[in-house]
């Protein structure tokens, strides 16, 4: 059977022509004409202002469009040579990992991290780390897209300035001459929490060297207060480890421990392990959760109490009232918790079963407070586990180091009274998220000089005489401590990509100390907590951790006397109403208090209860929008019209839309943090609201 060829088509006599490939296109006139021209129609016309302009207008959008989408994508621009010999045990294309961690506050986050041809590509928890058991969160995740922010601070600067690093260099050399000289006079620090034993380390030398040093630290969204409670409470400084695996019946205060709080991917896995049954005889724990706000750790309640953030102490103190009535009787904290618990009386029989739950379950049972709550509601939390034999099982108090440094408001008043010369800012960005009040863009000029160690050029680099690259911690030595006071390795997989400077660095060229590689200071730091030896040092850093270096529990003792004195002095709050709402300011579930706004995979995270993305809204419960008169239309195709409201908080407002929150408690407001940036790269440059604005200190 043979094929037939259809014969060639003709062109048609009339209407419109096309050409079927390129040698037939190349046969045209118009196309041989095009070719010996030296420049294509039009180009002719760059030459006019205007049409030029145009042109640039247009290209300078798609360059934009581009990195908008691609943003923690893009490739880091960087000499790219070919290997003169490859090193050893290399393969192309077959990945390599490296154990290292992610610094939290006042944690870490133990970590694998997957490199591609000697670039970081993926993250992933540590399986070997005893406490973590490979667990990550969603910031750590996302923290590979940080190294490739092309909004990254990529230069030093000097007084708007771009200069070489080596003027860098040499200046925090003067910097150290003239400490040395006067010990440190009008010379201080601002920094964030860190658990690295290394800054430690060096933060004792520095302030050996320069007595009259001073050093402060700010967190906008600070965990520091479980570890304040429990040293008063227990008289010793102490901070609270919590064995959620082993509870049978927990509380939580406004603890959103699976969402907002500090080790939430431990906590996590340690509430989910009382949840599984293996054999038919075994009981699931069970979860009591008094909150404002609808979280996670609420959405998986058996029984939640919704209450305004307020009255979630009133709620604590009748709850202690009920233990200890059954449990030791009349005491010196009875008249203090009488006094806060007021307003209780139509969720009594909450209260009551609760506390009827708790005391069938003594020694298997865990009380917790949230970082929101104000320090009494933690103290009664540590009343509770220690009235109901908690302390040692389901909650252990490890050692913690007491807190030397200052505030950030006294930062501020030592700036307004002159006392500071030198101001050295490592990490943060004050200026965005400093308390209103201390109108921090002003108050940080009272300085002569301002040093800025920053990630990226934001709100605080703008009003610095210097600023330095912060390097990434893909990209620099450092160690920190676990959860569980595990030592753990922080170490690079790449060099900076733009010349970085780790925070150990200029803490070590500031105090002229003989070491300033970050490496050597780590290594030194190794070597005084496990000894010496490169076998022990190379198998630290390939688990990424030491084993048994964790924290031992603490043998503490409830100081009832301390914890009466303390609680004593608290008032209880006034009940919201519609005319006098409650605000409530909370974490962001993904971009945390700001530090993440420009990282586009966080932003496209939906919320994990509002369903929100690249935007914050004010929350409120659906009784609240109705007594205020406010309507979410919701029309086809999910065309939602929200209305506009104001807020007034102490002679500021902020203006933004309002969404309806079921499960919230009334004439309560939730605004989240992170949003609404002043100066931010290209991910974050977007309409929200900055709630900042109107937070008080």
């Amino acid at each position: 059977m043979s094929k037939t060829i259809p014969p060639p088509c003709p062109e048609p006599e009339t209407g419109p022509k096309y050409w079927r490939s390129l040698d037939h296109l190349a046969d045209t006139p118009e196309f041989r004409q095009w070719v010996e021209r030296e420049f294509p129609s039009g180009a002719g016309e760059l030459t006019d202002p205007v049409t030029r302009r145009h042109f640039v207008k247009i290209m300078s959008a798609s360059f934009l469009l581009a990195g908008f989408g691609l943003s923690g994508c893009r490739r880091p621009e960087e000499k790219i040579l070919p290997f003169g010999k490859a090193p050893e045990n290399y393969i192309h294309g077959a990945p390599q990992f490296f154990a290292t961690a992610m610094p939290t506050r006042g944690s870490a986050i133990p970590l694998v991290v997957k490199s591609s041809d000697g670039r970081p590509t993926k993250v992933e928890g540590n399986a070997l780390h005893p406490d973590s058991n490979g667990a990550t969160d969603h910031y750590a995740q996302a923290s590979i897209l940080d190294v490739y922010d092309p909004d990254r601070a990529m230069r030093f600067v000097k007084n708007d300035n771009i200069v070489k690093r080596e003027a860098a260099m040499d200046f925090l050399g003067e910097l150290s001459s003239k400490a040395q000289a006067d010990g440190g006079q009008g010379l201080c620090f601002l920094m964030k929490r860190s658990s690295s034993p290394s800054r430690a380390r060096l933060q004792k030398l520095v302030s050996d060297k320069f007595p009259k040093a001073r050093w402060f630290i700010h967190e906008p969204v600070d965990f520091d207060v479980h570890r304040q409670a429990a040293s008063i409470a227990f008289g010793k400084p102490v901070r609270p480890y919590y064995k959620l695996d082993e509870a049978k019946a927990i509380v939580s205060l406004d603890c959103d421990f699976i969402g907002g709080e500090e080790d939430a991917y431990i906590n996590i896995r340690r509430f989910v392990k009382g949840r599984k049954i293996e054999k038919p005889t075994d009981t699931m724990n069970r979860l009591y959760a008094v909150e404002a706000l609808f979280t996670l750790t609420g959405a998986n309640a058996d029984h939640r109490l919704r209450v305004a953030s307020g009255a979630v102490q009133s709620v604590a103190a009748r709850l202690a009232l009920e233990i200890l009535k059954q449990k030791t009787g009349p005491g010196e904290l009875t008249g203090p918790l009488q006094a806060l618990a007021v307003g209780t009386q139509a969720d009594e029989k909450w209260i009551v079963e609760c506390a009827r739950d708790l005391l069938a379950n003594v020694g298997n049972s865990l009380v917790l407070a949230g970082h929101r709550q104000p320090l009494p509601v933690h103290l009664i939390a540590n009343t509770l586990n220690s009235a109901l034999g908690n302390v040692g099982k389901t909650v252990v108090f490890l050692d913690a180091p007491e807190a030397k440094e200052g505030t950030i408001g006294d930062l501020a008043q030592a700036l307004y009274s002159g006392q500071i010369e030198t101001l050295v800012i490592l990490g943060g960005n004050p200026v965005y998220d400093a308390p209103t009040d201390l109108d921090w863009a002003q108050t940080q000029r009272k300085a002569k000089t301002v040093v800025r160690l920053g990630y990226n050029e934001d709100e605080t680099a703008e009003t610095c005489d210097w600023h330095l690259p912060l390097a990434h911690y893909l990209e620099s030595w450092g160690d920190a401590r676990a959860a569980d006071g595990t030592l753990v390795s922080i170490q690079p997989l790449i060099e900076p990509l733009f010349g970085g400077l780790s925070e150990l660095e200029v803490l070590a060229r500031i105090g002229g100390l003989d070491r300033i590689k970050p490496h050597d200071i780590v290594r030194e730091t190794y070597r005084g907590i496990a000894g010496d030896g490169e076998d022990n040092w190379k198998r630290f850093l390939h688990d990424g951790y030491l084993p048994d270096s964790g924290f031992k529990p603490a043998d503490v003792q409830f100081d009832s006397d301390a914890a009466a004195k303390a609680i004593n002095a608290a008032k209880p709050f006034a009940a919201p109403t519609p005319d006098a709402l409650e605000v409530v300011f909370h974490r962001d579930s993904k971009l945390d208090d700001g530090r993440y706004n420009n990282n586009g995979w966080l932003q496209e995270l939906p919320d994990p209860v509002t369903k929100m993305v690249w935007e914050n809204a004010i929350l409120l419960s659906p009784k609240t929008a109705k007594d205020l008169g406010l309507e979410i239309r919701n029309n086809e195709n999910n065309r939602l019209f929200v209305p506009l409201v104001k807020i007034q908080l102490d002679g500021r407002e902020i203006v933004g839309p309002v969404w309806k929150q079921p499960g919230m408690a009334d004439n309560v407001l939730g605004l989240a943090l992170g949003y609404g940036r002043a100066k931010a790269g290209i991910v974050c440059a977007r309409r929200n609201r900055c709630i900042s604005r109107v937070a008080r200190n």
